[in-house]
């Protein structure tokens, strides 16, 4: 559609604006015409390569979004799994610190069950 949008404009432009620059307008006719058709495809192919451009980021967006989203559930699903096999399940961030609030296993090691672990080194 772009590519018929810019040939559109191409003969708009040479008919009905400059009828000289038509193959049939004189000494310059042609030159007239062959720059304006090598203008009007150079900006139908830098429309097209903006085109695929953006709808490559979107799509990379797009999948990028639908990984994070599996990795999530699958997340879940395992924690699930090893709460029901496991008495306690702690989860650790990067610096090994707790990284989600735990009352089970402040109860297991016989803190407060009302002290928060989070955000402790597990060492």
């Amino acid at each position: 559609l772009v590519w018929l949008d810019g040939v559109s404009v191409l003969a708009c432009r040479t008919f009905v604006l400059n009828p000289a620059a038509t193959p049939f307008g004189g000494d310059h006719g042609w030159e007239m015409f062959r720059f304006n058709l090598v203008l009007d495809l150079a900006g139908s192919l830098a429309t097209f390569v903006a085109i695929v451009a953006l709808r490559a980021n979107d799509m990379h967006r797009v999948r990028r979004h639908l990984e994070e989203k599996a990795l999530r559930l699958s997340s879940g699903a395992l924690t699930r799994l090893l709460d029901l096999m496991c008495d306690v399940v702690v989860e650790l961030d990067s610096e090994l610190r707790v990284a989600q609030p735990t009352p089970k296993l402040s109860a297991m090691v016989m803190l407060d069950t009302c002290r928060d672990v989070q955000g402790l080194r597990f060492t």
